[in-house]
């Protein structure tokens, strides 16, 4: 469920079904990116279906 703060509200969000929303670093979220994509590009290459 995406979801966007209002301009300038800062700090952790509870939403109105009380899950907690809190902006994750961009380095971390970039290191999760690139970390799927390589998988991703690793098991549409693999030679055998084991390697997927």
């Amino acid at each position: 469920m995406p979801y966007v703060r209002p301009a300038g509200h800062e700090g952790p969000h509870e939403d109105a079904i009380w899950q907690t929303w809190v902006e994750l670093p961009a380095e971390l979220v970039y290191a999760v990116a690139v970390t799927c994509v390589a998988a991703k590009i690793r098991r549409a290459f693999a030679d055998t279906e084991a390697d997927r």
